[in-house]
């Protein structure tokens, strides 16, 4: 399967998009107010040029990364890789999205002429490329993509008897992951590292991060990675958060600001079962006057 999806790359038109049934004056409209509309338009009638036109109306200033983007995705709709290539090589500016896009090209022209398998050249190049392109970005997507990929490699190359040589790079991958370049990623990303490939650190930045995070989080958290008073009492300075309060009894470490916390949470908790107890009386009250109101009508008539 491509690695390049072409088609759920663009923001397209509707199924009857046609340009021709627009007068000039109401092209020159969408052109100056929106661009993309008139070029989804012309992807829809498969007029390459004039979409990337449309494009580049209005490519400079404020807009300028947003359109260049969506001119690269356009070359990629139509299959053009090497028109991509060579728009990319002419921007002044690169970014995440352009980096990724060129790596995704990369790989995909590698994997369509080529047979790649562990111990070639190619797969050299290939991990070479995934590794700069994590050492400063970082996407689920690609890293998804080359653990599976890793795996595929092997099962291509008939000689490899152990089918674990992904392993190796994928541990190379590892050893990068750093507290600062874990602390650049989001909390989604640092979940699937830590689910993948089993980095506790990335268990530690979640936890810190986002206090209301899963139960199991914190369990893990206790089991694993060895807290220190001062590291718990952090967390439970914002949050309350019931295994780590144990964990500090336990500890004889509680404080009286981490018992007001759990005073506030166990007051709210009690207020909110009151109101959905009231709320389930009122719903009663609501149908039984419903209802002796209806005996009251029909007794009458």
């Amino acid at each position: 399967m491509s690695f390049i999806r072409r088609r759920n790359l663009i923001s397209f038109g509707t199924n009857d998009s046609n340009v021709d049934l627009l007068d000039k004056d109401a092209v020159k409209y969408i052109l100056e107010k929106c661009p993309s509309i008139l070029a989804s338009i012309y992807r829809r009638t498969k007029q390459k040029s004039k979409a990337i036109q449309a494009l580049q109306y209005k490519i400079s200033g404020s807009n300028k990364v947003i359109y260049n983007h969506e001119i690269l995705y356009n070359y990629i709709y139509f299959g053009d890789y090497d028109g991509a290539l060579e728009r990319a090589e002419s921007l002044s500016f690169r970014d995440e999205p352009i980096e990724r896009l060129l790596l995704q090209i990369f790989i995909h022209k590698k994997t369509q002429s080529e047979k790649v398998c562990c111990g070639s050249d190619t797969y050299d190049e290939i991990s070479t490329r995934v590794f700069q392109y994590l050492s400063t970005y970082f996407t689920i997507d690609i890293l998804d993509y080359f653990i599976k990929a890793l795996k595929d490699f092997c099962n291509n190359n008939t000689e490899c008897k152990t089918k674990s040589c992904g392993n190796t790079k994928i541990a190379l991958f590892k050893s990068q992951c750093s507290k600062d370049y874990l602390e650049k990623l989001s909390t989604e990303s640092l979940k699937y590292i830590y689910h993948e490939l089993d980095i506790i650190e990335a268990l530690r930045l979640i936890v810190h991060r986002n206090p209301k995070s899963s139960e199991r989080y914190f369990r893990e958290f206790i089991e694993r990675c060895f807290p220190t008073n001062e590291e718990v009492k952090s967390i439970l300075g914002r949050f309350y958060v019931p295994s780590l309060f144990e964990l500090l009894k336990e500890r004889n470490s509680l404080t009286e600001d981490i018992m007001k916390v759990k005073e506030y949470y166990t007051k709210s908790c009690k207020e909110v079962k009151l109101e959905s107890r009231y709320c389930k009386k009122a719903k009663m009250i609501e149908k039984n006057t419903y209802l002796s109101t209806c005996k009251t009508f029909n007794k009458k008539r």
